[in-house]
């Protein structure tokens, strides 16, 4: 498992200006906006420091509909962050170097596929969470490579959705622990690299302290769904390797070119 980690490292290593650029263009405009909406009730509040960095203290609604937006903005683009590192790997394999803006046009041309799928697996999450609270945690898990797999393998989101259950259901215990301790390392360096500006900027309060809120939210974003969706093509590449051979096939293509 800390192979796979490694892995989703070694690929930000790889092209760190190219994967984090990328996100970035993702990760900036969201963030930036929330922080600049909610930029009258910045101010030092003890939850906010367990809260996303882009949601600031103010009213109980206000912090509510932030949260929200945090949530569901986040979980977008992680989505489509993993299916951009998809279309990457996938271009190397294929012996091409596309650059940010090829990338990100592939991604356009996905995005409906993207979204339908994230929305029919979040559906998916509810309706377990309404039959049993952890088995939405369940689903999460078997739900975990969609993304990659719209981008490696051009698939629609009901097929993704059921070649991601395929592929997971036979490692599920490594695919749980894969889940829970991603997360964690992504919280953690999120919360390191953008912890400082956060909470200087929630000192300063409102005059001017969104900017570094905004900033504070921006390097969190950026690392972690950088790692994050990086790390998930990885565990998704491990799985075709494990179940499928992809490595060999590979192999056999270079070794025997038609």
């Amino acid at each position: 498992m800390l192979e796979i980690l490694d892995s989703g490292f070694s690929l930000i290593r790889a092209r760190p200006g190219l994967l984090l650029g990328l996100v970035a263009v993702l990760q900036v405009p969201v963030t930036v906006v929330v922080a600049y909406l909610r930029r009258d009730s910045v101010g030092f509040d003890s939850q906010f420091i367990f809260s996303d960095p882009a949601v600031t203290s103010g009213p109980l609604s206000g912090r509510i509909d932030s949260a929200l937006v945090g949530i569901i903005s986040g979980s977008v683009i992680q989505a489509l962050s993993a299916v951009a590192i998809g279309g990457l790997v996938a271009a190397w394999y294929a012996d091409r170097d596309p650059d940010v803006t090829e990338l990100l046009l592939g991604v356009g041309r996905r995005i409906h596929v993207v979204l339908i799928a994230w929305f029919l697996v979040h559906v998916l999450e509810i309706l377990a969470v309404l039959g049993l609270l952890i088995g939405s945690f369940f689903v999460a898990v078997l739900m975990l490579v969609v993304a990659p797999i719209v981008a490696v393998e051009q698939a629609g989101p009901i097929t993704a959705i059921r070649r991601s259950v395929h592929l997971v259901r036979g490692r599920f215990v490594s695919a749980m622990v894969f889940f829970v301790f991603s997360g964690l390392v992504a919280t953690t360096l999120g919360a390191v690299l953008g912890g400082l500006p956060t909470l200087v900027g929630l000192i300063i309060g409102v005059n001017g302290g969104w900017i570094l809120v905004a900033l504070g939210g921006v390097i969190s974003g950026v690392v972690s769904t950088s790692f994050l969706a990086a790390a998930t093509v990885a565990f998704y590449l491990d799985l075709r390797i494990r179940r499928e051979g992809i490595d060999i096939q590979l192999a056999m293509v270079d070794r025997f070119p038609k």
